[in-house]
């Protein structure tokens, strides 16, 4: 007990004494990267937004040098058209299609201008370059402010407006025509898209988080990105107007934007010899979100090593115990891997030989039954009798092998185990005998299963008589459980997940060594004293388990008893009630006459049943496979039954044979037979009929009425 104590305590403390260099090196590697990540998160982050301040002034220039061409441009254009028209009335300039060509050639050298024309002084327009002679239109008040220039002439500049033709936002720069006397006559104007100016502003910006917007001194908005639906005005009071208060040519600031409620880094600056200015700015989100994933891309690679230090002792403890822990596992997957193909093996193989066997021992008992009516004297029936029960007892014994490799016929109903337990009972304490006592702990709510009854009944007998036999001597005490449960992977990978009632067999027996257990599943294997067990119950438990598809653990201990747990899956159906004698009462089995067609590649076997249906007294066909038994369904001849083996050589099956005899003969009956499992119905409209081998001749009479009467 004591080395059991200190050896731990000795391989922790050893394992302390490993880690505190660790611990040292760990706490200098987790802080190192902090403090290198934090002072490069600091430089890069002023660095972002020294770079953002830097395309402000980039994007500053080319926006401003584009709107000093617009309004350069445009107040050449204005005098031009001044200088054109100087001298003429508003009547002659209406009527002359020079001007109205010189306005068109004006427009054309102009392609950031929308429209160039003429307004006198009552508002209507006199001459524009989209028609002549100019149409009778009336141009809306404006709302300009006077720019001055070199020589006292005014360029002036509207707010942002719906245009009448275009139905665009745009703003108007005009100049007035000033009468004989120096009045104001009229105006000289050109129109700016603010929509296109808007569209530039977005292919400069790049969809980066940029915004530039044109406005004039007073705050009015010509243009922005992305365009506005209703023209804008910034405040007086806000952060713009007070810088051009203060640095009227250009500066930098930063705000939350008025406009769209943005915080922004700002640039602005006015255009030479206008009151206007550009301004340009950048969403701080923007140039934060930048710095964050270039950070971030640092962090990919920082964080992974960083946590891969924090973690590497924790790793390196751990590592061994998930070695052997892994080990294990693998171990026993490969155990059960192995369990399953010896028992998938050995499954084959018996199931193949039992298949053969019935096949002969058909043979034998009906051959039997014909020579009884032959044999006059009393010992030669008494030979046969003896013959007759031998050869039953091979076909019980063929029926076990086909149970453990599952290819027994099953005739599942949906049943509650409780119901056949308690059934059950009364046999099973006889079975168990007088020195062992039996408990019954049944789940008053134990869920249905679909199963076949009577398998289960005879695998639960297997059980008992098992756990009697392991206390013979001495007796003691067999408990049978029901209960619910439900199952995952954890049971093993071939187990499918869900609900299943479980039934416990336990006793207080002498208990198996663990290489017996290993064997405890194989067919013909027992550590019974000759003559006393066949080595096929447990087998033939674990092959009914299986089919039902259900799963089987197995727990035993020297000296303190074995537990089998049979786990069957829940039905999603209520349990049916038992079926009555009267319902089960059979049908006549005399013959009328009918003809059959019998199907069977076995020699042997043909000839016997044939013979025996004759004797019956119906009307026999016979074929050895499936292509020959067509020829005869291709016939005009009537035959009212085609009875077949399932497997047949040719490549044809016999529920394939089946179909196609319904198809070449209507209202055929059908009747199936085999050495291995078949099911009741094939599921098709009109169900097959079957006949397990080996039979008896009044099975054989039986199961071919039944299949003649049926759906009469």
């Amino acid at each position: 007990m004591s080395l059991g104590e200190n050896g731990p305590q000795s391989s922790g403390e050893g394992t302390r004494d490993a880690i505190r260099p660790l611990q040292a090196l760990l706490a200098a590697a987790i802080l190192t990267p902090i403090v290198l990540f934090c002072g490069a998160g600091f430089l890069t982050y002023n660095n972002f937004f020294a770079e953002a301040r830097e395309r402000n002034a980039q994007l500053l220039d080319i926006a401003s040098q584009n709107a000093l061409n617009i309004f350069g441009t445009a107040s050449l254009a204005v005098d031009r058209i001044a200088d054109r028209t100087a001298g003429m009335s508003w009547d002659e300039i209406a009527r002359s299609r020079d001007v109205y060509l010189f306005l068109r050639q004006i427009k054309t050298n102009l392609p950031q201008v929308g429209a160039v024309g003429m307004v006198g002084a009552d508002h209507h327009v006199i001459a524009m370059d989209l028609a002549f002679p100019s149409p009778d239109l009336a141009a809306a008040p404006r709302n300009y402010i006077a720019v001055p220039r070199p020589g006292n002439e005014d360029l002036l500049i509207s707010n942002v407006i719906m245009g009448q033709v275009t139905k665009r936002n745009q703003f108007v720069l005009a100049r007035r025509r000033l009468g004989a006397h120096g009045e104001n006559a009229g105006l000289i104007q050109l129109t700016v898209d603010s929509a296109d100016l808007a569209n530039y502003y977005d292919v400069l910006a790049a969809n980066s988080g940029i915004h530039i917007t044109l406005a004039r001194a007073d705050g009015v908005v010509l243009a922005r990105n992305p365009e506005a639906e209703a023209p804008q005005t910034i405040g007086a009071g806000s952060k713009f107007m007070e810088m051009i208060r203060e640095q009227p040519e250009a500066g930098e600031y930063e705000t939350h934007s008025v406009i769209d409620g943005k915080d922004r880094l700002f640039a602005y600056r006015r255009l030479p010899g206008f009151p206007i200015y550009v301004a340009v700015g950048i969403d701080r989100a923007t140039i934060v979100q930048g710095w964050l994933r270039l950070m971030s891309s640092h962090l990919i690679y920082g964080v992974p090593v960083t946590l891969m230090l924090i973690f590497a002792t924790v790793i390196a403890l751990r590592r061994s115990r998930e070695a052997a822990a892994e080990a294990e596992r693998r171990a026993e997957l490969e155990d059960h891997y192995r369990q399953a193909q010896k028992m998938e093996a050995i499954g084959q193989l018996t199931g193949g030989v039992a298949h053969d066997f019935n096949n002969l021992l058909t043979v034998i008992m009906g051959s039997l039954e014909q020579l009884r009516a032959q044999v006059p004297s009393e010992a030669g029936k008494r030979l046969l009798g003896m013959a007759q029960r031998g050869a039953e007892r091979g076909a019980h014994l063929t029926q076990s092998l086909l149970s453990f490799a599952r290819r027994q016929s099953l005739h599942p109903e949906t049943v509650n185990l409780n119901r056949l337990i308690k059934d059950f009972s009364e046999l099973l304490r006889r079975g168990a005998g007088d020195l062992v006592q039996i408990r019954f702990l049944l789940n008053p709510t134990v869920d249905p299963c679909r199963i076949d009854p009577a398998q289960f009944q005879s695998a639960l007998l297997n059980l008992v008589v098992n756990s009697r036999d392991a206390m013979a001597a001495t007796g003691g005490q067999i408990s049978i459980e029901t209960d619910n449960v439900s199952l995952d992977r954890s049971h093993g990978a071939e187990i499918q997940p869900g609900p299943y009632v479980r039934v416990t067999v336990g006793d207080s027996g002498s208990g198996m060594a663990p290489e017996v257990i290993e064997r405890a599943f194989d067919p013909f294997y027992t550590t019974k004293e000759v003559g006393k067990g066949s080595g096929l119950g447990l087998s033939q438990v674990y092959g009914f388990v299986k089919q039902s598809g259900g799963h089987l653990e197995l727990a035993s201990q020297v000296g303190v008893g074995t537990t089998v747990k049979i786990y069957l899956p829940r039905a999603h159906q209520p349990a049916s009630a038992a079926v009555t004698d009267e319902q089960q009462r059979e049908l006549p089995t005399a013959a009328q006459a009918e003809t059959v067609l019998m199907v069977e590649d076995d020699a042997d076997l043909r000839e016997m049943v044939a013979e025996n249906l004759r004797d019956l007294g119906y009307r026999v066909l016979t074929a050895p496979d499936g292509p020959a038994a067509l020829a005869l369904l291709e016939g005009k001849e009537k035959i009212d039954l085609l009875f077949s083996d399932f497997s047949m050589p040719s490549g044809m099956l016999g529920d394939e044979l089946a179909r196609r005899a319904r198809l070449l003969k209507r209202g055929i009956k059908v009747l199936l037979t085999s050495g291995y499992a078949l099911a009741r119905d094939s599921g098709e409209p009109g169900g097959f009929s079957t006949l397990q081998k080996p039979y008896r001749q009044e099975d054989l009479a039986r199961a071919i009425r039944q299949a003649l009467e049926r759906d009469r």
